[in-house]
């Protein structure tokens, strides 16, 4: 497995993993059923603003991690360089990404256009952003395995 392959392998654990936890931890400690709806907003913006930056960090620290430990297992301290293939391969993937998120941020608006509230519309929209991570990260091997 090259380690293209490695890292978005490594991107879509770390990203399904901290949307899991973080998500367990935010309801069964903060969430209130009886919230009105400045309360729920307030609520919801409080949830991303703190979970964006954490998974940034997440992000970063993680692949330094696997970096370090890529350059060790292998014995190769030369860094992988990009070529055209690796950015066809980014915009390709970036597409697909952006694709699924347009697409789950227009479920979002079904949801309050059918009258849900605004739980389920952020709850789209944050299942929206973990399934295009995970559509970037397949798209990623998917593209390095069968060429594009």
């Amino acid at each position: 497995m090259s380690y293209q392959e490695k890292k978005a392998l490594l991107n879509m654990m770390i990203t399904f993993g901290v949307m899991i936890i973080y998500g367990s931890y935010v309801y069964n400690n903060n969430w209130n059923p009886n919230f009105n709806t400045d309360e729920e907003l307030q609520f919801w913006a409080k949830t991303l603003l703190f979970v964006i930056p954490v998974q940034i960090v997440i992000h970063i620290l993680v692949h330094i991690l696997f970096s370090i430990i890529n350059s060790i297992a292998t014995k190769n301290t030369e860094f992988e360089l990009t070529d055209e293939f690796d950015k066809i391969i980014d915009l390709k993937a970036s597409r697909n990404s952006s694709t699924t998120f347009s697409l789950g941020m227009i479920a979002g608006f079904v949801v309050i256009y059918m009258g849900y509230g605004l739980t389920y519309f952020f709850i789209s929209l944050i299942a929206a952003g973990m399934i295009s991570e995970i559509v970037d990260g397949i798209s990623r091997v998917y593209y390095y395995r069968q060429g594009v």
